[in-house]
């Protein structure tokens, strides 16, 4: 599926990456790659509030149920798509 996404984030194909991804992730929700593809879309097609929620969720998940930390890439991933709108919306 995420060749799929691939493909149509290549062709700037945004409502078909987006269906995409919201299916990647109701089979896999707690894969890091699947989240990091979907912030990185969320963010190109305007749904901030979608990435923050997941993210918090996603943080709840790994902290209260594993016992553990996103991956570095994750952590950075949502931390530079947040910075950056978070400095876009200040200048």
């Amino acid at each position: 599926m995420l060749r799929g996404v691939e493909t149509a984030l290549a062709l700037e194909d945004m409502p078909s990456a987006s269906w995409l991804i919201d299916a990647a992730q109701r089979q896999a929700p707690y894969r890091e790659d699947v989240m990091r593809q979907a912030m990185r879309i969320y963010d190109r097609c305007g749904r901030r509030r979608e990435i923050v929620e997941m993210y918090n969720a996603h943080l709840y998940y790994l902290k209260q149920v594993v016992h553990a930390e996103p991956e570095n890439e994750t952590r950075l991933a949502y931390e530079s798509i947040m910075g950056r709108n978070h400095l876009a919306m200040v200048i």
